[in-house]
C-alpha cells in the first residue's frame, strides 16, 4: 500500500503538497501506521490502527502548518501529529479527565458544522454529542480541551457527565490548569510597525490567552489606547492600541487573511473594555469599518457554503427533500464596499431553510406550459426584497428558527398572503 500511494505522488515532487503528503506517508510507515486510502478532494487518509479499526485523519491544517516551518521543525511536527494519531484512538477515561483539562477559544461554527458531520454519520439529531462549550463574544465561543502529550482534543457534553463535572466546574479546573502550565506571554514587535505585537509562544493554546485577565494574570505591551486583539488562528494573538490608526489597517489585513490560516479561529478584531473582551468597531463611513465589514460578509458567505453543503449531503442520505437556500453576496455596480447579502424564499416552497441576509427576497412562482417543449416550467410572477428586519416584523411568525445550526437558519413555514404582500410591498428596497 505505501508503495502504491508513493509511486503516485513522485512524479510531482515540486508540489508542496504532495511533498508533505509523501513526507506523511513516510512517518506513518516509520511509526508502523497503515494508510489503506486516500481521497485528495477532502485531502483526508483513512488510516488503520493496530486493532484492525480504521479511522479518517484530515491534512489540511497540519499542511498549512508544516508549510510555515523549516526543514527541522517539519519533521518534528509530522512525527507528532502521526504518534498523535496513537493517542486519539484511546478513548477519554473519566476517572482522569479533570486532571487533562486546558481552556480552548474556537469559532462556533465549527462546532456546528461538526454536529452536522455526526448526522451524517448517522449520529441522532440533536446536541447531546455537541462539543460543550459556551459563548464567549460574538462567534467566538470558550470550550474545553483534553490535553495530552502529543494531542489535543476537545470535549462533548457526554464526556463530561461521564466524569460527573459541569461546564463551569470543567472551565474552573482548566483555566486553574492554563495558569500553572503555560509560561508568561511573549510579545514580540511586529517588523516594522511600532505598537503593533504578535505572541505565539502558548503555541495551541493562544487564543486562550483571550480567557485570562489582562493585568491581573499577564501583562500587555505599552499600547496607545484600550487594546485591541486578533486571533486569526488558534496559534496566533495580535494586539495594538485602539488609537494606533496605522497599526490597526494592518490588523484588519491580517483579518482579511484570517479563513487562510491553520485552524482558523477568527477574522473578528476585539477590544478589551470595562473587563472583558467586546467585538471592535471603526468609525462608521470610515474606509476601515466598510472594509471590517466587507471580511465580516464574505467569512459569514464561506461559513454558510460549507453549512449548505453538509445540509445538502445529510438530507439527501436521509432522502429528505428540503431545500437549503443559498446565502448570496451582492455588491452596487461601481460602489466599493457596498456589499451586501441576500436570500430568496419561493411561494410554494414550505420547508425552506433559510440563512440570515441583510436581505429577504420573496418571490411569487406560478407554472407555465413552455410551448416548444410542451413542459411545465416555473416563472417569477412577482418579486419583493425588504431588509430581514421587516421580513421578520411582516412575516416573523412564517419563519421557525432552526436549532443547533450556526450560522443561524429559519425554516419557512409558508407564504406572505394578500394583505401581508401589500405591506412588503411598502417596505421594498431595490
Amino acid at each position: 500500500m505505501f508503495d502504491r500511494l508513493m509511486s503516485l505522488l513522485r512524479p510531482k515532487p515540486a508540489d508542496p503538497y504532495e511533498q508533505f503528503v509523501v513526507a506523511f506517508i513516510e512517518e506513518c510507515k516509520r511509526q508502523g501506521r497503515k494508510p489503506t486510502s486516500y481521497d485528495h478532494q477532502t485531502r483526508s487518509f483513512v488510516l488503520g490502527d493496530r486493532e484492525g479499526s480504521r479511522h479518517t485523519v484530515f491534512l489540511e491544517n497540519t499542511f498549512r502548518m508544516w508549510c510555515q516551518r523549516d526543514v527541522k521543525a517539519r519533521a518534528q511536527q509530522l512525527s507528532r501529529f502521526v504518534r498523535s494519531l496513537g493517542e486519539g484512538e484511546v478513548g477519554i477515561d473519566p476517572a482522569t479527565l479533570a486532571a487533562e483539562l486546558m481552556p480552548g477559544i474556537r469559532s462556533r461554527f465549527l462546532f456546528s458544522h461538526a454536529l452536522i458531520e455526526t448526522w451524517i454519520q448517522g449520529g441522532p439529531e440533536g446536541n447531546d454529542n455537541e462539543t460543550a462549550w459556551t459563548p464567549f463574544c460574538g462567534e467566538l465561543v470558550a470550550c474545553v480541551v483534553h490535553d495530552r502529550p502529543d494531542s489535543m482534543t476537545l470535549v462533548m457534553r457526554s464526556d463530561l457527565e461521564s466524569a460527573k463535572l459541569s461546564f463551569d466546574q470543567a472551565m474552573a479546573q482548566a483555566m486553574a490548569q492554563f495558569r500553572a502550565k503555560t509560561p508568561a506571554p511573549d510579545f514580540v514587535p511586529y517588523p516594522r510597525l511600532p505598537g503593533l505585537y504578535y505572541c505565539s509562544n502558548l503555541e495551541d493554546y493562544q487564543s486562550s490567552l483571550l480567557l485570562m485577565t489582562p493585568g491581573t494574570d499577564f501583562e500587555l505591551p505599552a499600547l496607545d489606547g484600550d487594546a485591541v486583539a486578533l486571533v486569526p488562528s488558534r496559534n496566533q494573538f495580535f494586539v495594538t492600541g485602539s488609537r494606533n490608526r496605522p497599526a490597526l489597517k494592518v490588523l484588519l489585513d491580517l483579518a482579511e487573511t484570517a479563513g487562510q490560516q491553520p485552524h482558523f479561529c477568527s477574522s473578528a478584531p476585539l477590544v478589551w473594555r470595562d473587563g472583558q473582551w467586546v467585538e471592535y468597531a471603526f468609525e462608521a463611513g470610515t474606509n476601515e469599518a466598510v472594509k471590517l465589514r466587507r471580511i465580516a460578509t464574505m467569512q459569514l458567505a464561506s461559513d454558510y457554503d460549507r453549512q449548505k453543503e453538509l445540509l445538502d449531503h445529510l438530507h439527501n442520505k436521509k432522502n429528505k427533500d428540503i431545500f437549503v437556500a443559498k446565502f448570496m453576496v451582492y455588491r452596487k455596480q461601481d460602489q466599493q464596499g457596498s456589499e451586501f447579502s441576500v436570500a430568496a424564499l419561493s411561494s410554494g416552497s414550505d420547508g425552506t431553510l433559510l440563512p440570515v441576509t441583510d436581505r429577504l427576497t420573496f418571490v411569487v412562482v406560478d407554472q407555465i406550459i413552455n410551448p416548444q417543449s410542451g413542459r411545465a416550467e416555473e416563472g417569477a410572477r412577482d418579486i419583493v426584497s425588504v431588509s430581514w428586519s421587516d421580513a421578520m416584523a411582516i412575516a416573523g411568525h412564517l419563519l421557525q428558527p432552526v436549532p443547533n445550526l450556526y450560522p443561524p437558519r429559519y425554516r419557512s413555514l409558508g407564504f406572505p398572503d394578500a394583505d401581508m404582500w401589500g405591506k412588503l410591498r411598502a417596505k421594498a428596497v431595490k
